[in-house]
């Protein structure tokens, strides 16, 4: 499997979790398995975060330290109704 073809899987599996805002518990466990599959020591946050230490590196090039941070949850949107100028209108947003 190529990198993007890696990336593609696993989009496609975090994006298939149901995880609304404050559920994230499922998308968490996901990505926990998968980052101790590739021999790293997530700790998941005490708000349910997920924290992963990817480099500690010699303290040596600071600047070249990496951070990532990203949203497991997802918004729904329910669709009223659809038009040839609007296109799509939301008609409610639901958590």
């Amino acid at each position: 499997m190529n990198h993007q073809e890696y990336m593609l899987h696993h989009l496609k599996n975090i994006l298939a979790i149901d995880s609304p805002t404050g559920y994230t518990k499922h998308a968490v466990d996901y990505l926990v398995k998968e980052y101790e599959a590739l021999g790293y020591q997530p700790q998941v946050t005490r708000k349910g975060g997920l924290f992963v230490c990817i480099s500690e590196g010699d303290g040596s090039q600071p600047e070249n330290a990496l951070q990532m941070e990203a949203h497991l949850d997802t918004l729904a949107a329910w669709w009223r109704k659809s038009n040839r100028t609007a296109g799509c209108v939301l008609h409610r947003w639901a958590a």
